[in-house]
């Protein structure tokens, strides 16, 4: 969905369930949105904040949608690559580790939401992908 469109959707309803934060805020596409360009700790940060009981883990933003399918390998391929995931509430985020494992990429612990940031496009109109080696330094600290 169009990144300024998530504010439309009601307060509770992800409600106790892992919300998969996908999106990326592209000012061409979304329009102006100063909260979003200004948000020191990633959107998803606003994400967690719009839908306070949801367990917000930013993952799968990395890629366009024709990547999820023609980028999967299995497990082992050397030309696999890495998703991350960040996300304050563990298990969601080791149990969406788990998805990105099943849909064919190496995950990565990318820590906290706030690290979600580093995850999030430079404004590159082509997504860079990344080794899970790659990536993991990426994320650190």
């Amino acid at each position: 969905m169009p990144t300024h469109r998530f504010r439309e959707l009601p307060n509770d309803l992800f409600a106790g369930k892992i919300l998969v934060d996908a999106m990326n805020y592209w000012a061409p596409v979304d329009g102006a949105d100063p909260e979003l360009t200004a948000a020191p700790n990633g959107t998803s940060a606003i994400v967690q904040e719009r839908f306070p009981s949801a367990r917000v883990v930013k993952s799968l933003n990395q890629l366009g949608y024709h990547q999820l399918e023609e980028t999967s390998r299995s497990r082992g391929a050397p030309d696999r690559i890495a998703v991350g995931a960040a996300g304050d509430d563990r298990v969601a985020v080791e149990k969406v580790l788990q998805v990105l494992d099943r849909l064919g990429f190496d995950p990565v612990d990318a820590g906290p939401l706030a690290n979600g940031a580093a995850l999030e496009p430079d404004g590159s109109p082509i997504a860079a992908t990344y080794s899970a080696d790659q990536l993991s330094k990426l994320v650190s600290p």
